[in-house]
Order: C-alpha cells, then sequence, then structure tokens
C-alpha cells in the first residue's frame, strides 16, 4: 500500500515539470502552505490538505526549505494567540510536509505506518501535555466531558427514559475507545496527505502514474492488532485483577484495526467497480453507501478481512520483493 513509484524512481528530481502548470507563480503555493497551517486547529481537514498540495508542488520545484519555512510562518500567528494550538498546528504541519516529501520517492506501507504511528503518538502527547498543565489527565478530561454531556441530558427531563439509557451507553462507548480516535483520526490525516500530495505531483510531473485505491493491498500484519483485540475482550469477561484494562486494551484495538480494514475493503469495493466500469456518479454513490453500511454492519471491513485470505483481486502476493501498489 502507498508505494508511488514514477516512471524512473532513480531520476526522481530530474523529472520533467509539467508544462501546463509551470507558468503558475511559487507564491500561489506558499500561500497554500501557510493558509493550511492557519487553517490545521480549526478545519484540520481542509488545513492538512492544503499544505500537503503546496508542499507537495514547492518541493517537485525543488523547494523544499521554503515549504517548511512556509508552515512554520503560517504557525506563527497561533503562538500569540495561544501557544498550545501554535506547538499542535506547527507539529502537524510539519509532519505533513515531511512525508508529502516521501510520495514522488518510495513511499511504502512501512513509511505510511511510520507516518500513521507518529502523527498519532504527536496528536495525543500534545493533548497529555495540554491536560497536564491543565492539572489533570486526558483520561480526566473524558470523564469530565462524559459527566458534563450525561448531566446535561438528564436536565433535559423530556427524553424517555428508553433513549437516555441509549445516550448513556453511547458516551460511555466514547469515552471507553477515546485513544482509538487518535488512530483513527491520524490516519484520516495521513489518507488526505497522501491524496493531496499525489495530486500535486501527478499534475506538475510528467511520467509520475500513481495506483489508485483499486490497488490498495495492505500488509497482512495488521491482523495481528484485531487477533489481539479479540484476545483481550476474552480475557476481561475472566475476573481477575486487571480485567477492566484488558477491556479497554481490547476494544480499542478492535476499533483501530476495523479502520484499516476498510481501507481494504473499499480497495475491493474499487476494484469492482472499476472491473464494472461504472461512471464516476454511480461510484461515489457506492462509496457512500458503503461507508453507510459500515457504520451498520462493518460490512466493507469485513470484505477487507475477507480479501486477505480470498484474493478477490487476485493480486501478485507471492512476491514480496516487487514494490508494494498503493492507495
Amino acid at each position: 500500500m502507498l508505494s508511488d513509484q514514477p516512471t524512473n524512481p532513480g531520476l526522481t528530481d530530474k523529472m520533467p515539470v509539467s508544462s501546463s502548470y509551470t507558468a503558475r507563480p511559487l507564491t500561489l503555493y506558499v500561500f497554500a502552505c501557510v493558509l493550511g497551517s492557519v487553517a490545521v486547529p480549526l478545519f484540520a481537514f481542509v488545513g492538512v490538505f492544503l499544505t500537503a498540495y503546496g508542499a507537495a508542488v514547492l518541493m517537485s520545484k525543488k523547494k523544499t526549505l521554503l515549504a517548511f519555512v512556509s508552515v512554520a510562518v503560517g504557525s506563527l500567528g497561533w503562538f500569540v494567540y495561544d501557544p498550545a494550538t501554535g506547538v499542535y498546528a506547527l507539529l502537524l504541519s510539519l509532519i505533513t510536509v515531511f512525508f508529502a516529501r516521501l510520495i514522488p520517492k518510495r513511499f511504502g506501507q512501512g513509511t505510511w505506518f511510520a507516518g500513521l504511528l507518529s502523527m498519532t503518538a504527536s496528536l495525543l502527547a500534545l493533548d497529555a501535555v495540554t491536560a497536564l498543565l491543565e492539572g489533570t489527565t486526558i483520561w480526566g478530561k473524558m470523564a469530565a466531558v462524559s459527566s458534563e454531556v450525561m448531566r446535561m441530558i438528564t436536565a433535559a427531563g423530556t427524553i424517555p427514559a428508553e433513549s437516555v439509557l441509549a445516550m448513556k451507553n453511547a458516551v460511555d462507548t466514547v469515552s471507553m475507545l477515546w485513544p482509538a480516535f487518535y488512530f483513527i483520526q491520524a490516519m484520516l490525516y495521513m489518507v488526505i496527505l497522501t491524496v493531496a500530495a499525489r495530486i500535486a505531483y501527478r499534475r506538475h510531473y510528467e511520467g509520475f502514474a500513481p495506483s489508485g485505491l483499486a490497488e490498495v493491498d495492505m500488509t497482512i500484519h495488521i491482523v495481528w492488532p484485531l487477533i489481539l483485540g479479540l484476545l483481550c475482550v476474552a480475557a476481561s469477561y475472566l475476573s481477575f485483577e486487571y480485567a477492566e484494562y484488558a477491556q479497554l486494551a481490547g476494544y480499542n484495538l478492535l476499533a483501530c484495526s476495523v479502520a484499516l480494514f476498510l481501507i481494504q475493503g473499499l480497495a475491493v469495493i474499487a476494484y469492482l467497480m472499476e472491473k464494472a466500469k461504472l461512471s464516476m456518479v454511480v461510484k461515489v454513490i457506492v462509496i457512500v453507501l458503503a461507508l453507510q453500511m459500515e457504520l451498520m454492519f462493518f460490512a466493507p471491513s469485513i470484505i477487507g478481512i475477507m480479501d486477505f485470505w480470498v484474493n478477490f483481486r487476485k493480486l501478485p502476493r507471492e512476491a514480496p520483493s516487487e514494490p508494494l501498489p498503493s492507495s
């Protein structure tokens, strides 16, 4: 997954720039980097996309330092308003630029997962430090938020008892799965980063032809967190001192695994749609329905799990030395 190989990987820096885009001034892409780093704390997905796109264009023109400086400048304003937000904007923007730089070279699964884990750790560490400065912990903040939400629901008075119970279960689930939310958030950032940078490189480098979603094939090793999560959940039903922590770890591992299998399942669906030669409108509708089915029955994730053994797309997995396809 996520291994973008240009026509000649050994000559990436010497690839010709697309003539239809060379006339655009560099200031446009510098502005995209600055605006993206400013937008990250408010509209994270938009900010990551703008930062990755602008940085990719600048780096395709051998202006790597300018890309890093641009996001640093964009983050400076947040330091005046709120230093914690400034650190968040700067760190996330720098990670975005760093991994966007690797995409036209050898951006394999190991690199992508390194970016995913580093971004997850950064998000978690920033919130942990912020909570510590406030005299509490992330766990304490989540418990306080959950208690406040339940107080507001109970104070409403007009909500039926069955609905209150359902809302309480939902709040309890969210408060239990907050570590997985950091992972899923970071995964979305990495997906947006990859898509934005690939679009930029494809437009500005002639000969750069990244593969699409239908060729995504994640490593079989993502099955291990799923297995470990199931074991932890099963162990939590035993009476021992750390059963509650085993349950917490198990559910979070399962949530992270499902998110990764969702990508694999969507890749299979995209392959089937390409094989059926569906129009773009129908493809969008199918993807939206697939995401809806994921929320209800985890259907795409189940397809993703099955694909490792059924191999719906007949991918050549027997040759691990070959570059893995990208997403």
